[in-house]
């Protein structure tokens, strides 16, 4: 070994190896369902217990309902009277039952105060996916909507219950 190779010392560096070895990555392209695709979303960027505890409770249909209806309330409260809060949603089949998500969105946030301004369609192009089913009892979804709201500018505009029951009424709150 001559005297130059020996004065060479290996190059110090500050990073030291903390994290732990692993193959559970969560990576940018999924092919699957929305409901197989929004964990890896959440492992992500919802760090660990920022969900409230009621959501951890909610399973399925329910658990997405409850992250429309309380996206919609953050919205309600930072949008002007007047503003417009536009999602984008998909009816569903869960364990064997007819969702239909559009239907109890609408009703959810005009009890918040919104009011329904439009309701658009989107066809899919392609196909869905292929299902493992022994029989089909409700017919696969292959479009979704884009509901547009408008924040009521009073609550003169606010649906009103029967019962218990809220009546949904999509006349009401029409702009001058």
């Amino acid at each position: 070994m001559t005297a130059a190779a020996a004065a060479v010392k290996p190059k110090k560096t500050n990073r030291v190896a903390r994290g732990v070895s692993t193959n559970e990555l969560v990576f940018s392209a999924y092919q699957g369902t929305n409901d197989e695709v929004f964990p890896h979303v959440l492992k992500l960027y919802a760090p660990e217990g920022s969900l409230r505890s009621e959501n951890n409770s909610k399973k399925y249909h329910e658990a997405v309902l409850d992250l429309y209806v309380r996206g919609a309330r953050e919205a309600y409260r930072v949008l002007k009277p007047e503003g417009i809060y536009i999602l984008k949603c998909q009816d569903e089949v869960c364990a064997n039952q007819q969702r239909l998500t559009h239907v109890e969105l609408i009703n959810e946030l005009t009890q918040l105060g919104f009011v329904v301004e439009d309701l658009f369609v989107v066809v899919r192009k392609n196909k869905p996916g292929v299902s493992r089913i022994l029989r089909q009892v409700h017919a696969r979804k292959n479009h979704s909507y884009f509901l547009v709201f408008r924040k009521a500018k009073s609550a003169r505009y606010l649906p009103r219950r029967k019962n218990g029951q809220m009546a949904l009424r999509l006349a009401e709150g029409k702009r001058r």
